[in-house]
């Protein structure tokens, strides 16, 4: 039988580089992303997944040999998954259950990636949905499967490359080349557009204090509140940690000003819940303003915003701060 506490993983650049799926990656991002998935081993004859059976994990073959079957196992394996190659990944894409049987030919290790850390590999690393894309695609052309699907799939992995898997909101690969294309939109119609750039004050102490899954919580928590008082017009992500910014096209100095302490107050005054229904501490935010000047660049245009993040930072956190002159 396999063994029932995989160990942590201990993975070289050597296993990593065999992988077809991480073919050109950032080594750096992926290795930390994976850095807490488990392995785990599998004797000849131990079985991975059973057809029909729920699995939400996708699995990297680092040693040995696994067979696939579409129905009895005695009989030969359709195909055969080698070191260097995965299994279990479209399970985890579509939520279904698995359409065969996968058993060790020979003694196997595999490195277990939990769904959450595959859609975080997604949203990390763009080659890495390119690469699953491409697998796919010559899984479903081997097996003639219907390119209707195919084409969901791609979409599914688009979307999820773009958004941060834990509070639903864009993320920054998606927000940098969003947010360019609205400056440069803004300055050639000459039309308002606002920037709030947001940040949960004290959030390591926060998370020190009450642990990660209540920093999660929270994370989740102001990303819903953003979402519920914005317009459709509105945009939001967030940048990583615990900042977030927040785009609002066609609004002046006052809209933008009025949008912010909103959002301020709303965090402030929601209540926060565990998943088993206790009430977590509330949590404030800092909020920096900037309404864009003529002809100015993305980068210029964030940094004003950000610089005024700072100084509602400095100035006490839990308010509200604007930067409306350009930087000199």
């Amino acid at each position: 039988m396999s063994d029932s506490t995989p160990p942590p993983s201990v993975l070289t650049t050597e296993e990593l580089a065999s992988q077809e799926i991480l073919s050109g990656v950032d080594f750096h991002a992926v290795a930390a992303v994976l850095q807490h998935c488990p392995t785990r081993r599998l004797n000849a004859g131990d079985w991975l997944l059973t057809k029909g059976q729920p699995n939400k994990r996708m699995y990297f073959m680092l040693s040995g040999k696994l067979g696939i079957f579409l129905d009895d196992p005695s009989e030969p394996p359709l195909i055969h998954v080698e070191p260097g190659q995965t299994v279990g990944e479209m399970s985890v894409i579509d939520g279904s259950p698995a359409s065969a049987h996968v058993v060790a030919i020979d003694a196997s290790r595999l490195l277990e990636v939990d769904d959450r850390t595959f859609w975080n590999l997604v949203s990390v690393s763009h080659r890495f949905s390119i690469n699953l894309l491409q697998l796919l695609a010559r899984r479903m052309r081997h097996s003639n499967m219907n390119l209707r699907k195919v084409t969901l799939l791609g979409r599914e992995l688009e979307r999820n490359a773009n958004v941060d898997p834990l509070t639903t909101l864009n993320n920054r690969r998606w927000w940098d080349d969003k947010f360019a294309r609205l400056v440069e939109r803004a300055n050639r119609s000459e039309q308002s557009l606002s920037l709030l750039v947001l940040d949960i004050d004290y959030f390591k102490k926060y998370n020190d204090q009450y642990g990660h899954i209540a920093g999660d919580i929270v994370l989740k928590h102001v990303g819903k509140t953003l979402l519920r008082n914005l317009r459709s017009m509105d945009i939001a992500a967030r940048l990583g940690g615990e900042e977030f910014v927040i785009a609002l096209p066609m609004t002046d100095y006052v809209g933008a000003r009025a949008a912010a302490e909103r959002l301020r107050t709303e965090v402030k005054a929601d209540k926060v819940q565990s998943a088993d229904g206790e009430h977590l501490p509330a949590v404030t935010v800092s909020v920096g303003v900037a309404v864009i000047q003529s002809a100015e660049s993305a980068q210029d245009f964030f940094s004003r915003a950000d610089a005024a993040l700072y100084r509602a930072k400095e100035s006490g956190r839990d308010r509200v701060e604007t930067w409306a002159s350009p930087l000199k």
